[in-house]
């Protein structure tokens, strides 16, 4: 296998994007005259959604850079979540980084579309052994994951935000193989909340 595509490689290119990410976040906390408004926050979040079964996503840290213009606004923000199921996924985790755009409406509620590009990586679970014999359990799955979604936010204070997301992968994950050629894919869905602390 090459070695562009050897997963650890791809997690070790996403880890330095990610490092940069992180470091353009503090630089867009110093705002200079005239440009505009710009904060550094944390966000911790959570999420339920489908995987072939019922999936879930917590906790996920996102270190989130925003630019506020008027009422329009961007963000960035790298992070990392954990994710698990009870059939197909086993020590689950995603690298993310993302953008979203979006406007304050009213009341100071924010909407806002989001895209990701996320590394996701997992063991099948043994409950997948009672449906699908012959599955590797020791090989790592996983892939570099597009994702898309909405969310929704509203201040709670001076340095507080809190909101609802949802996401949707724009492309099918392999859940598990065998050595028969029996194979199942599916698309990730997520729809959560979260909390989001102002540091800078």
């Amino acid at each position: 296998m090459s070695r562009r595509l050897d997963p650890r490689y791809r997690t070790r290119l996403v880890g330095l994007a990610i490092r940069r990410a992180v470091l353009l976040l503090v630089a867009l906390a110093t705002p200079a005259a005239g440009e505009p408004e710009r904060s550094v926050s944390v966000r911790v979040s959570g999420a339920v959604g489908a995987l072939e079964e019922i999936t879930w996503a917590a906790p996920e840290i996102d270190l989130v850079g925003t630019l506020v213009r008027g009422r329009g606004f961007l963000s960035l923000a790298a992070g990392y979540a954990s994710f698990d199921n009870h059939t197909f996924l086993s020590d689950g985790r995603m690298l993310r980084l993302g953008v979203a755009g979006g406007a304050s409406l009213v009341a100071g509620v924010r909407a806002a579309a989001t895209f990701a590009i996320e590394d996701v990586a997992f063991h099948a679970d043994p409950d997948v052994l009672t449906r699908h014999p012959g599955v590797d359990l020791l090989a790592r799955r996983g892939g570099l994951m597009p994702s898309a979604g909405l969310e929704l936010s509203y201040p709670i204070g001076a340095s507080t935000v809190i909101g609802v997301f949802t996401r949707l992968g724009l492309r099918e994950l392999t859940l598990f193989e065998t050595s028969s050629g029996e194979r199942g894919r599916a698309r990730l869905v997520l729809a959560g909340a979260f909390i989001e602390l102002q540091i800078r």
